[in-house]
């Protein structure tokens, strides 16, 4: 596992142990394999050297959950990089406790 600039191994250790007590252990994402689905495709770095990579992901399902996550970054200084793929979340078969409803246009 990548452990995010600055920041220690038992420290990132820590706040992966408070994402999961927010969000459930099955809703965060530390494997290569998984992070490597977060890469920004629209980076000028993407396959060069400097290329950010995701050290984690966690998907939250409510605004309490956010909430937690964020205060657990806070806490433990972890940068957050956010990220909002709905169409592809629920095609991969991620949690949507709701949806917001579309206003149909008139033309």
């Amino acid at each position: 596992m990548r452990t995010p600039p600055g920041l220690s191994e038992a420290t990132f250790e820590s706040a992966i142990t408070q994402f999961k007590k927010a969000v459930g252990e099955s809703w965060v994402y530390t494997a290569e394999q998984d992070t490597r689905l977060y890469r920004d495709a629209y980076s000028p770095f993407l396959g060069e050297p400097e290329e950010r990579w995701a050290s984690a992901a966690v998907a939250p399902a409510s605004v309490e959950e956010v909430q937690a996550v964020v205060r657990a970054a806070n806490q433990f200084k972890v940068p957050l990089y956010t990220l909002s793929t709905l169409v592809s979340t629920k095609s991969m078969g991620a949690r949507s406790t709701r949806s917001r409803p579309t206003k149909k246009r008139s033309p």
